[in-house]
């Protein structure tokens, strides 16, 4: 049986839970066995490291929940982290069924013995996923969509089929990444994080629709981990104007992702206020595409999206908020707006101005016209007059005229143009990685925490933070 060991330690109600003959109810365990459990991350291409954690959450979070579990989540995922060289956590992810909700778990590791778990964990900058600065793959696209939820929702697979008709109906190009096919669309790959900066970077995507799960700490999930406010934060200025960024995903219109897509000047931003659900949610993303596309040029990016609103949730503002300064993608204002991507370009494009052409104009020019002219008319120009003109043609005229013109014609021209285009577009994301609290403090320090997501409390379920060895889950 497991054996539980409690004390209470700064407030936290620590377990110890010893799985030496682990015994849980064969329920239970038929659900652990039958989850949908997925590893990525550092480590997560080891085939022996990917076991080892997917076993441990099959054991330490989803047996526990039993039957919960299998009625409330579609899925877990474990993304395997790092920190300073000195220990490993795993952050799980629960996929709430029905809406665009997770619940963070993070369990701290040390080999393989598993010191800490903290239910209701709150997302932090040590959490986003590194990536580089964007780098824009394609200049012709004019819309990006993302989904690394569409595996969950039928309704927004629906949704792109019909959102994609109409921006190609619109004679417009798009580019679409998933978690899975989509009928009738191209995908081009997982919604990766790197795909969002690197096309969100190219000046000519003016249209941006994420549908996937968000976190109020400013987070949005990807397929491969976390985008970030921080991230956008980092994006050169102006990269984002006259863009529209709709987001169907739950907290991000009231957290601080919106606060860096706006301070790079979006001409729009939508999203949840609360809990987005996977049905009308997704028919309030493809109304609006349909509805923008349909009178692109005309439309109200904001008006738009309150009629969809209140087509399929009955009234605004539901669980919705928005914001639109402005100008529409379509306005004159918006035409050519090369957005920056880092204008300075230092324009440099240092024509020196010396210019340097270094003609070498010297001026010697060097033509060496010598200028003895030494056409050496010699002028010897041997006429001779005989002019020998013997038209021997050798046409050795022989005027001699050795014009020996030297002309050198050295011209030297050096054309070295030097024009020094430097452009030096110095993009300069130093993007710091923030630090985290040493391990050894983690039990003293920690406290309980909500995640203000409405979420279903895992510690409610069967304890509230646990703390475990495992002696051997391989």
């Amino acid at each position: 049986m497991n054996i539980f060991s409690s004390n209470r330690i700064a407030g936290v109600c620590l377990a110890v839970i010893v799985f030496a003959s682990a015994q849980v109810s064969a329920s239970d365990l038929s659900v652990s066995a039958k989850a949908r459990v997925s590893v990525i991350g550092e480590g997560a291409d080891n085939p022996t490291r990917a076991a080892f954690i997917e076993s441990m959450v099959r054991e330490v979070v989803i047996a526990p929940l039993g039957d919960d579990f299998s009625t409330t989540y579609s899925k877990a995922r474990a993304q395997i982290m790092h920190y300073q060289d000195q220990y490993q956590y795993v952050l799980v992810l629960l996929f709430r069924k029905g809406v665009y909700v997770v619940e963070p778990i993070r369990i701290t590791l040390r080999g393989e013995q598993v010191i800490h778990v903290e239910n209701n964990y709150q997302l932090q900058e040590r959490d986003a996923t590194p990536t580089r600065p964007g780098e824009c793959p394609d200049d012709t696209v004019d819309v990006l969509f993302t989904c690394p939820a569409c595996s969950e929702s039928q309704w927004a697979v629906t949704n792109f089929t019909k959102s994609v008709a109409a921006v190609e109906a619109a004679g417009l190009n798009y580019v679409m990444f998933s978690d899975r096919p989509i009928p009738n669309v191209d995908v081009s790959g997982r919604a990766n994080s790197q795909e969002y900066h690197d096309y969100l970077a190219c000046p000519n995507v003016k249209y941006f629709s994420n549908t996937g799960h968000g976190f109020p700490q400013g987070y949005i999930q990807t397929d491969d981990g976390q985008v970030s406010a921080s991230d956008i934060n980092g994006y050169p200025e102006n990269q984002l104007a006259c863009k529209i960024m709709f987001f169907t995903s739950c907290y991000v219109f009231s957290s601080s992702l919106k606060t860096a897509i706006m301070d790079k000047n979006a001409s729009y931003y939508s999203g949840g206020t609360d809990v987005i659900s996977m049905n009308s949610g997704d028919d309030v993303f493809g109304c609006y595409w349909e509805r923008i596309m349909e009178d692109l040029g005309a439309a109200d990016m904001e008006q738009t999206l309150i009629d969809c609103v209140n087509q399929y949730y009955g009234s605004w503002p539901a669980d919705y908020g928005v914001e639109a300064p402005g100008p529409a993608p379509w306005e004159p204002a918006c035409a050519d707006t090369d957005t920056d991507t880092d204008t300075d370009i230092d324009t440099d494009t240092d024509t020196d101005t010396d210019t340097d052409t270094d003609t070498d104009t010297d001026t010697d020019t060097d033509t060496d016209t010598d200028t003895d002219t030494d056409t050496d008319s010699d002028s010897d120009s041997d006429s001779d007059s005989d002019s020998d003109s013997d038209s021997d043609s050798d046409s050795d005229s022989d005027s001699d005229s050795d014009s020996d013109s030297d002309s050198d014609s050295d011209s030297d021209s050096d054309s070295d143009s030097d024009s020094d285009s430097d452009s030096d577009s110095d993009s300069d994301s130093d993007s710091d990685s923030d630090s985290d609290e040493d391990v050894d403090d983690i039990v003293d320090s920690m406290t309980a925490q909500t995640s203000g997501c409405g979420c279903l409390h895992v510690g409610n379920r069967k304890s509230s933070a646990l703390l475990f060895r495992i002696k051997s889950l391989l």
